[in-house]
């Protein structure tokens, strides 16, 4: 409830990163774009152990201006969320999407669009 006030188009990245009891980004739903950071990624999900849902960044569309991030998320089952997303660009280190030790995850579904 305490992000649930963050709307429209933020100007940097959105980094969520090492929240141990974290399970979902609802409240988030009213972001619909993401600038980038110095390192050029415009949104990183990182070691977020309970995290299971994506479904909160729903409003979330069209071009990112830098990489998309989700490693070291042990609970997560899908991309389900992330489906207006179309375009991402490269980071610092030439990758436009990362996505690494995630056991949980089944499938790509949610990120046709990209």
């Amino acid at each position: 409830e305490g992000l649930s006030g963050l709307q429209g188009e933020l100007p940097g990245a959105l980094v969520i990163k090492d929240n141990p009891a974290l399970t979902s980004f609802n409240g988030l739903e009213s972001i619909t774009w993401l600038g980038g950071n110095a390192d050029g990624n415009a949104l990183v999900i990182s070691s977020n152990a309970a995290l299971a849902s994506l479904e909160g960044l729903s409003g979330l569309q069209g071009e990112l201006p830098g990489a998309l991030v989700i490693q070291d998320n042990p609970a997560l089952t899908s991309f389900n969320g992330l489906e207006s997303i179309t375009r991402l660009e490269r980071n610092a280190d030439g990758n436009a999407l990362v996505i690494k030790d995630n056991p949980a995850l089944t499938s790509f579904n949610g990120l046709e669009s990209i």
